[in-house]
């Protein structure tokens, strides 16, 4: 009979295995930059997947220290992934939108204007509109999110470790990594509400997108308290190991799950961006 564990693995084989596709098939329609957000649809869906076969062979393998550190460290690290789409998405919303600002106001716009030339004569010579200055906060969120990702890898394999001291290290690396997802969610929270607030100015056909970042905020929350819980409080119900697989079911997997999805749906309906806009964005 199987256990809890490797029913939850089989299940997320069985759903993100489509997904992967279909993220996939989202990516090569909008592109690979990661400014637009979908390429971390496909990276999170690949994670779910080895992760879920370590976890399976963990089961399997009970005496196989490898294969239970790597599932619980590929189980652990969902936050980074879905708030990385989430800027990406965000920031695709308000690089359109500051550009039909742009052509209604009458001004031409050259291809220039959104690189990194454009970026820094709009710095030195004006002073940059609301919508921009949200574009490039969002460009400076990347790297704590993505040093939060590093943090958790690299403390989840400490606290794998034997050794004491390891995993004391771990643990503490793991609470830093949380504490940036944390703040990267809190600057996520507060921009997508501002955005709302220009929700009529948004391209109508970017709408549905937003719409989607929006709704995924109350499950990324839920999902970086789960994380939160698991590393501050660490006991039977909560933690990095996920031993309590009902609390790891309606904390954070059904969360991952419910926006990966509203995101590949956007994704293949949403309209593909000029490959002159997409470029100009490196």
């Amino acid at each position: 009979m199987l256990s809890s564990k490797e029913s939850l693995a089989i299940a997320q084989l069985v759903i993100y295995i489509p997904v992967l596709f279909a993220s996939t098939i989202v990516v090569t329609r909008h592109g690979f930059h990661r400014q637009l957000g979908w390429i971390f649809l496909a990276i999170l869906a690949t994670i779910r997947i080895i992760g879920s076969g370590f976890e399976i062979a963990a089961v399997k393998n009970p005496h196989n220290s490898t294969d239970i550190e790597w599932a619980a460290i590929l189980q652990s690290v969902g936050i980074s992934p879905l708030l990385l789409a989430s800027l990406g998405l965000l920031k695709r919303i308000i690089d359109e939108t500051a550009m039909r600002a742009l052509r209604h106001s009458g001004v031409q716009i050259p291809l220039a204007a959104f690189s990194v030339i454009g970026q820094l004569s709009r710095r030195f010579t004006k002073k940059a509109p609301a919508s921009t200055r949200r574009g490039e906060v969002i460009q400076l969120l990347y790297l704590p999110c993505t040093i939060g990702l590093i943090l958790c890898i690299v403390g989840g394999t400490d606290l794998a470790s034997a050794k004491l001291s390891d995993q004391h290290s771990g643990m503490t690396l793991f609470k830093a990594g949380i504490i940036l997802f944390v703040v990267v969610y809190a600057a996520l929270f507060l921009i997508t509400i501002i955005t709302a607030q220009d929700f009529n100015h948004i391209v109508p056909r970017e709408q549905r997108v937003f719409l989607a970042v929006l709704a995924a905020l109350p499950l990324l929350g839920a999902r970086i308290v789960y994380g939160m819980l698991c590393v501050f409080l660490n006991d039977k119900t909560f933690s990095i190991f996920g031993r309590n697989i009902v609390a790891r079911v309606l904390m954070a997997v059904l969360e991952e799950f419910l926006v990966v999805i509203a995101y590949t749906f956007v994704g293949l309906t949403a309209p593909k961006i000029g490959e002159g806009q997409v470029d100009s964005r490196t």
